[in-house]
């Protein structure tokens, strides 16, 4: 159970920096919904076996909050993806359009529904993410030159060897042995989290 609740370097590391790699321009935000692009995203970017869920809750609220001058529109959109293997919940943060975060917490019991097995290896599974992620951008109009930073940068990540129980990671991913790097005004930060 404990193993359960870690969430992976790759979730945490890849869907942050990622969220924050694409400007959206103006024009590309009035052609779709950021609710709407959350599936989109889990099963085109994530890999998630969208026809194995169901959703059995979905949220969504915004604001423009005082902070940013009330210019701003601050996003969020909430799901809560129901299988055989349990309960899925996914929180998206979209600032004017920009994805400043996807998170996907580990499932109340078994594990994550791919429509492909993801590699074992933190550092490969980040690469497809990543390219997946620039497909995806492109659909939709996003800039994605640094997403290219962000695949540089990665090659100078490091897996953990198979031998590391510590940074072993759910999904039975080993994780990326601790580090940070900076290309331009990407940085890369590999680490283990964990959630309450």
């Amino acid at each position: 159970m404990k193993r359960l609740k870690k969430i992976s370097a790759l979730v945490i590391v890849l869907l942050i920096l990622a969220g924050m790699l694409i400007p959206i321009s103006r024009a590309a935000t009035e052609n779709f919904a950021t609710k709407d692009m959350m599936p989109v995203f889990l099963s085109e970017v994530i890999g998630l076996d969208l026809n194995k869920y169901s959703i059995t809750n979905e949220e969504y609220n915004f604001k423009y909050p005082s902070e940013y001058g009330g210019n701003v529109k601050d996003e969020y959109v909430y799901l809560d993806l129901a299988s055989s293997e349990g309960t899925v919940s996914v929180m998206g943060l979209f600032l004017n359009g920009f994805n400043g975060g996807i998170f996907v917490y580990p499932p109340t019991t078994g594990s994550l529904l791919f429509k492909h097995q993801p590699s074992t290896d933190a550092v490969d599974e980040s690469r497809n993410i990543l390219q997946r992620y620039k497909t995806f951008a492109e659909s939709y109009g996003f800039e994605t030159s640094h997403i290219d930073q962000a695949l540089t940068l990665l090659s100078k990540a490091t897996g953990a060897s198979s031998g590391s129980a510590d940074l072993n990671m759910f999904n039975k991913m080993t994780g990326f042995v601790p580090s940070v790097a900076t290309a331009g005004n990407v940085k890369q930060e590999t680490k283990e989290e964990s959630i309450a």
